[in-house]
């Protein structure tokens, strides 16, 4: 899924995954998105991008990494099951634990 809303630094409005990175520039029609598929586990997956909107445009990451925080509770399979729903982020795909 990718935000819309989000503005680049000259104010142009832009399109930004929330998971993963896009790849081999920026007329892409995919993203490789980290999925977490188990305690430990993760897996890079390819996934379709829609066509920016009039007036958007796509940007491309080159990195991305793992915080040691809540990224790492959920790599780890530590997120209890009374948080499910408070720790979902907005457009996230898959639920927990992990699927």
């Amino acid at each position: 899924m990718l935000f819309r809303g989000h503005r680049d630094i000259a104010g142009r409005p832009v399109l930004v995954s929330n998971r993963g990175y896009l790849v081999a520039g920026s007329a892409s029609e995919t993203a490789q998105a980290l999925w977490y598929v188990g305690p430990g586990k993760a897996e890079i997956r390819a996934e379709a991008l829609p066509a920016p909107a009039a007036g958007e445009v796509r940007v491309r990451a080159i990195a991305s990494a793992l915080s040691r925080g809540t990224e790492r509770l959920i790599f780890s399979g530590g997120v209890p099951q009374s948080e499910y729903q408070r720790m979902r982020a907005p457009h996230m795909g898959g639920t927990f634990p992990f699927r």
